[in-house]
């Protein structure tokens, strides 16, 4: 077997993954059924040549689980404002992220998406419990048979004081993005997927920080193949969701891959589209592109000499408050 034919099969197991997610929530009509990061998971895990994240299956079906519960125990037993949900899923994943070592990104999207969806069914968590074990399911099939290369890899913790200086700056970022999504009412500037976007774009030794606008471009064309695939063929043409699910899936995948740039939040943000109002589907591509450009912009600045040195700052800031601490420590003592 040709390495042609295996992308294909690797291709078509992702599509058809989206697909029977969606065509199972169209049959049980319900809507929380739907994870759209199951096509950035998909992408990720079974149709690139190798995951773009550093996790092992366990850990990932350990932290996308640990992602789906504590997204939806704050959206239904939490009784906060959104904004400040928001904030609380992604403090938990980056805490979580620091002690798996692991790069299981999507896990953000998996905390943050049922804060903005004000999820309250239990199908949610368990729905990407579900999905995530069948693909790593197919993967294990794809390995075994070698239809696609097994990866090797070795979790390992990252040093704690530049992690965390990081990732407050990523949390700043999104702090400042997400009171002008909640005050605006334009959530979908800060959907889940560009989250888990701009914190992929953000680290220095990610490939796709080499080619920032052609990523734009991609996250771009797949919001707007989600948003048309679903009212041209689902709200227009009367098609069930399934098949403007599949078609959204099937354009979105064939388009990374054409242009080299297999982007899972990308891909997860055709999906989207398929759990939103009807009336919020014209402006979506446009809420995903401005939240993007100023994701992009902002990762661009994380890995410049500005940026260091702003880190190196804090780093001493931290280091002058932690040896103040310890002397007050003796002090007392």
């Amino acid at each position: 077997m040709n390495d042609k034919i295996k992308l294909v099969l690797r291709a078509a197991a992702a599509v058809f993954v989206v697909t029977l997610m969606v065509m199972l929530s169209e049959l049980l009509g319900e809507k929380e059924i739907l994870f759209p990061e199951t096509a950035a998971i998909a992408l990720g895990a079974l149709t690139a040549e190798r995951m773009p994240w550093r996790i092992t299956p366990v850990r990932m079906m350990v932290l996308m689980s640990a992602g789906g519960f504590a997204g939806f125990l704050l959206s239904a037993y939490v009784g906060i404002p959104l904004y400040p949900k928001i904030i609380a899923a992604f403090v938990f994943c980056c805490i979580v992220l620091y002690f798996s070592g692991s790069t299981m990104l999507p896990m953000i999207s998996a905390a943050v998406l049922p804060v903005l969806t004000d999820a309250d069914s239990i199908l949610y968590p368990l729905s990407v419990i579900i999905l995530t074990s069948m693909i790593l399911l197919i993967q294990y099939v794809f390995d075994k048979t070698g239809i696609r290369k097994a990866d090797s890899c070795n979790c390992v913790r990252a040093e704690a004081k530049p992690f965390f200086l990081h990732w407050c700056y990523l949390l700043a970022v999104l702090m400042i993005t997400a009171a002008v999504a909640v005050a605006s009412g334009r959530i979908y500037i800060i959907a889940p997927p560009l989250i888990v976007a701009f914190a992929e774009l953000s680290e220095k030794e990610s490939p796709v920080r080499k080619s920032p606008v052609q990523v734009f471009l991609c996250v771009s064309a797949c919001a707007l193949t989600g948003a048309v695939s679903r009212l041209l063929l689902c709200n227009v043409c009367g098609m069930p969701l399934t098949a403007g699910a599949f078609a959204a899936a099937a354009l979105s995948v064939s388009l990374l891959l054409f242009f080299g740039k297999p982007f899972p939040p990308a891909a997860a943000l055709s999906i989207l589209p398929f759990i939103l109002p009807p009336q919020e589907l014209a402006a979506y591509p446009f809420e995903v592109m401005a939240g993007m450009a100023f994701f992009t912009a902002a990762a661009v600045f994380c890995g410049s000499k500005p940026a260091e040195r702003l880190v190196s700052l804090g780093a001493k800031l931290f280091g002058k408050v932690r040896e103040k601490g310890d002397g007050s420590d003796e002090i007392l003592s």
